[in-house]
């Protein structure tokens, strides 16, 4: 946030707003399933933890401990648990994909028709590639699913 009136770098000040980062659901699958992600996002992910319940950082720390995905490849002969994991996996890939539709329909088309900068989203995301930044985890998490 830049302050009208200052060009001063003391008073640019960054804020993070609320988000469904800050949601404990979609990083309790990802922890559950054993996705470790490896992008340059997961810092901030990683941060927004912070900002949700004391409780629920503890389950999320918890689940950090547990792989299902370790498990389930060391029962690789069991094909109805791969098959299971891997329907998780896909489950958890559509949830990334409808959250990257709803951010280019309800988030990057409008800034595409109200701005003149050449990346769209670059007005509340100065700097960042907010779509990029959402396919990084939904591919990561496309290449956790286990051969058959």
């Amino acid at each position: 946030m830049k302050y009208d009136g200052s060009d001063s770098p003391d008073t640019l000040k960054k804020y993070t707003g609320a988000s469904g980062i800050q949601s404990s659901v979609i990083p309790l699958f990802t922890s559950f399933l054993g996705i470790k992600l490896q992008s340059e996002s997961t810092p901030y992910l990683h941060k927004m933890r912070w900002h949700m319940p004391r409780e629920h950082r503890q389950l999320l720390l918890e689940m950090d401990t547990t792989d299902l995905r370790e498990y389930t490849m060391a029962h690789s002969s069991n094909k109805d648990l791969i098959a299971a994991y891997n329907h998780c996996i896909e489950g958890l890939v559509k949830f990334r994909q409808q959250h990257i539709n709803l951010v280019t329909s309800y988030v990057i088309i409008p800034l595409r028709s109200q701005s003149s900068s050449s990346e769209p989203g670059s007005t509340i995301f100065p700097g960042s590639d907010i779509i990029g930044f959402l396919k990084k985890p939904r591919d990561e998490t496309i290449a956790h699913k286990i051969k058959e």
